[in-house]
């Protein structure tokens, strides 16, 4: 099955590692027979410092000097990077007894991300200790991941989900929305003043009533998209009233406010709010394609239950880290 994965630790976001010293140990430790390089256990502690930078109460202070949900940050970081290796080696472990591997478009995608992000940051990466190949090991696990949960939870796996049970969800989580936008930018960033967006917010409450009373969507588009581009002295054309269709979910790790004003629509009704940009009009509409989403749906639905079974395995499989390794991969040597 072909999709795209979407790995976190991959951005640019997660470049910022350097060491001090000139003395690096070869490996961290293992998780049963499978040795844990210092490269990925690097990786895999970044990981965790970049979620505790996310997580503390101030994002400019240094991050080693607060606390994370009650603990002192270096504590947290420790524990969650153990926690990410013991989900590699898990990972690992499960696809091996699966028999998951990667499909030809799964290592296709592999080598154009490995290309992509080591021509951007490969100097930077190998001066900080961490290899190209060390780099694919870590991303290919990812990708194996994305595969092992249908080979469990879908349809055909080992234990799959309750095809009553994922329909409930995905109608649940997901809709479909007809829709238009009205400016609060012009294409030379220039932003509404606060008159022009009170009025611009008034035209979206009007056009959602008037739709409400019966009128077409199409043609109350058409009326109230020029209006605001009036308002906002920009040049109107008739594709910029266009009704687009999406289907939108609330799923995920932030939701917009404009998601949750659709959910909190009752389907057939409509609405209007502010984003960043615009003032979106809306229509809730019923899943025209439920079946599309079940992919979508069942990682969703079962992520957290596959990264729990990968923690069991990789328990089960015994981790020994060593703590004098661990002490000079120390988090005290990440810079920002």
């Amino acid at each position: 099955m072909k999709h795209t994965k979407t790995l976190a630790f991959a951005s640019a976001a997660l470049m910022a590692l350097g060491l001090a010293g000139c003395s690096t140990p070869a490996s961290a430790g293992k998780v049963g027979d499978m040795d844990i390089s210092s490269g990925l256990y690097l990786l895999m502690q970044l990981n965790a410092y970049n979620e505790a930078a996310g997580l503390v109460e101030d994002t400019s202070a240094d991050v080693l000097d607060q606390t994370v949900e009650d603990m002192p940050a270096a504590d947290w970081i420790a524990e969650k990077t153990t926690e990410n290796i013991r989900r590699y080696a898990g990972i690992r472990q499960l696809c091996a007894e699966h028999g998951v591997t990667l499909s030809e478009d799964d290592q296709t995608q592999l080598d154009t991300l490995v290309e992509s992000q080591w021509t951007s940051y490969g100097d930077y990466y190998e001066s900080n200790g961490i290899g190209e190949n060390t780099f694919r090991l870590a991303l290919e696990a990812e990708l194996l991941a994305e595969d092992l949960l249908p080979a469990i939870y879908g349809e055909d796996g080992s234990d799959p989900v309750d095809a009553a049970e994922l329909e409930s969800y995905i109608q649940e989580n997901y809709t479909d929305l007809a829709y238009f936008s009205l400016p609060l930018m012009t294409p030379s960033y220039t932003f509404a003043t606060e008159e022009q967006q009170t009025q611009i917010e008034e035209l979206g409450k009007k056009a959602a009533q008037r739709m409400q009373d019966g009128e077409e969507m199409g043609k109350v588009a058409a009326e109230t998209v020029k209006e605001a581009y009036d308002i906002m002295e920009m040049e109107y054309t008739e594709d910029a009233a266009a009704v687009q269709t999406t289907t939108v979910t609330k799923l995920g790790d932030s939701v917009a406010e404009a998601v949750t004003a659709v959910f909190e629509t009752g389907e057939g009704g409509f609405g209007s709010v502010t984003d960043s940009t615009s003032v979106v009009v809306f229509r809730r509409d019923a899943l025209s394609s439920p079946d599309s989403l079940t992919d979508s749906a069942l990682r969703y639905m079962k992520q957290d239950d596959l990264d729990q079974l990968a923690l069991a395995a990789a328990d089960e499989m015994g981790v020994a880290l060593d703590d004098s390794a661990r002490k000079a991969l120390s988090v005290k040597n990440i810079k920002e």
